[in-house]
């Protein structure tokens, strides 16, 4: 990625996501070196303004989507849509990410987009652990496709991300 993608990226990550739910920019590019770890920036037709963006990981079991966010200026667009739809063709198998509760209007229109667009709310007690020392974890929920998770897959899903993405040990 070019250092301007990723300075578009980053400006949009920042103002996209709360402290709490993103990392430190010096944790952000440590990633780069992690074969896991992809960033995909999607771009207006011309090539030169990052619109949104989405990272995942490519986790033994699953593919799990750790951020997307659309630049403020472009939402209501169906830019997020287009990359939801985009990645999920690239994304072999079982996909799982992470959504607010359903506490405020804006989360339940984002869970409800996303069940339209084939995605699973599994509504178990689930604590993202905290990206950075002074803050704490935040209570979501895990979505997955094509399929719900059962009780069991659910387990195996957190623990895979604790280990694999968070470093976290409970």
């Amino acid at each position: 990625m070019s250092p301007e993608t990723f300075k578009q990226v980053w400006e949009i990550y920042e103002r996209a996501f709360p402290k709490e739910e993103k990392r430190a920019l010096k944790q952000q590019q440590a990633l780069f070196t992690n074969k896991q770890y992809k960033v995909f920036p999607y771009f207006d037709e011309s090539h030169t303004e990052v619109l949104g963006f989405i990272t995942l990981w490519e986790l033994p079991t699953f593919t799990f989507w750790e951020h997307l966010a659309v630049k403020e200026t472009c939402r209501g667009q169906g830019i997020g849509s287009r990359i939801i739809e985009n990645t999920r063709k690239i994304s072999s198998g079982k996909i799982i990410f992470e959504v607010e509760l359903p506490e405020t209007i804006v989360a339940q229109r984002r869970i409800r987009l996303y069940e339209r667009l084939g995605f699973h709310l599994n509504a178990y007690p689930y604590l993202q652990p905290p990206y950075q020392p002074e803050t704490s974890g935040v209570a979501m929920h895990i979505m997955s496709y094509p399929n719900p998770l059962s009780p069991e897959e659910f387990a195996e899903v957190k623990n895979e991300l604790y280990k694999e993405v968070y470093h976290y040990n409970r």
